[in-house]
């Protein structure tokens, strides 16, 4: 979506402080890698906690693994909820580490289901965001995402569902490069470790705005 003079003040705010978790992410790992080696990757955890971390800082009270009021499925949760009372503000945040077509297809589902969460009423939220962010080593994925150049990059159902999704189709995208490897360890991926960011403003009735 492009950055024009109609574009929400608040959604350029969100897209401030997810960048801002990707730099407090990328310093931590530029200090210790939390993953068994090299060549595994970190929970999501790690990403949605330092995305809390920038949101905190920035006056909303933040909430992790939020399950979906009133659902009777007990793993259907949030990965993190960030709430502005101040400003009447809620965001939505999902989190994925994308490296095959089963993550791409959960991310997928991710997106579906995002604007059909419903924040309590005593929140005071009048304003609605979702933000999706992941990590991958592929940089071809990385340059795909953040340029947005109207291609589905690669075959395959998953990767067109994702393409074609409304969400992604309004969203302000973007790409931040957290880890790079400068120590010569031969890993089966590239050198360098990408957060990819989608950012969209979702209205009442659970419709992208």
């Amino acid at each position: 979506m492009a950055r024009d003079g109609n574009a929400s003040a608040h959604l350029a705010a969100v897209e401030r402080i997810v960048r801002r978790g990707a730099t407090y992410l990328g310093e931590a790992l530029f200090n210790y890698w939390p993953a068994a080696s090299p060549k595994h990757d970190m929970l999501e955890r790690n990403i949605s906690m330092h995305v809390a971390r920038a949101f905190s800082e920035n006056g909303f009270q933040v909430y992790t693994e939020v399950p979906w009021p009133d659902s009777e499925e007990e793993k259907k949760r949030l990965d993190l909820l960030a709430i502005d009372p101040a400003r009447g503000i809620d965001v939505r945040v999902e989190a994925k580490r994308l490296f095959d077509a089963n993550e791409i297809a959960a991310l997928k589902e991710d997106l579906d289901r995002m604007p059909t969460f419903r924040v309590n009423a005593e929140a005071g939220s009048t304003r609605h965001f979702g933000v999706l962010v992941g990590t991958t080593w592929d940089e071809e994925i990385a340059q795909w995402w953040a340029a947005k150049d109207g291609r589905c990059l690669r075959e395959g159902t998953h990767w067109r569902a994702l393409y074609d999704h409304p969400l992604l189709k309004s969203a302000w995208t973007g790409c931040c490069v957290l880890h790079a490897y400068d120590d010569g360890t031969e890993i089966a991926r590239t050198d360098f470790h990408y957060l990819l960011y989608g950012v969209f403003e979702i209205e009442d009735g659970g419709d992208v705005a």
